[in-house]
């Protein structure tokens, strides 16, 4: 098993941050360029969805399904805590938390725990890149956006 832990500061208050990592139009925009996704995502998350959709390398190539378990939506704490599985990934649970860090700021946290056989140390690395690539296009999207 492998952890990767990404973090980075947005300039929105932690209750603007956190609705705008709710909606998948959000997912859709800060992957975009690097990961689409081919089927249908709830546009709003919440605890107990369950959908498979298929990967595509640079919303071109496709790669493989990918099934997406949404555990947890909790507002009090903002925090999404997902199971996803699929190709090689055997485990991917991911946390997204959005904490107050300053007026109209926001600490936002990718944790994810994953396990994908004797890759695992390249989709640790693969995990890294992607967070940081969806952070920033998420900075860019929440000074927009608020």
């Amino acid at each position: 098993m492998a952890r990767v832990c990404v973090q980075t500061e947005l300039a929105a208050g932690a209750d603007a941050a956190w609705e705008l990592v709710q909606q998948s139009s959000t997912l859709h925009h800060v992957t975009r360029g690097l990961i689409g996704f081919e089927g249908e995502l709830p546009e709003r998350w919440e605890a107990g969805q369950d959908v498979t959709v298929r990967l595509k390398a640079f919303n071109r190539v496709p790669l493989n399904d990918h099934r997406l378990q949404i555990v947890s939506v909790d507002d009090d704490t903002r925090t999404i805590h997902t199971n996803e599985s699929g190709g090689q990934i055997t485990r991917w649970e991911h946390r997204i938390t959005v904490d107050p860090s300053g007026p109209g700021r926001s600490l936002y946290t990718d944790a994810v725990e994953l396990e994908a056989g004797a890759v695992t140390p390249f989709v640790k690395v693969y995990a890294e890149a992607f967070y940081r690539y969806r952070q920033r296009r998420l900075r860019r999207l929440a000074r927009e956006t608020t």
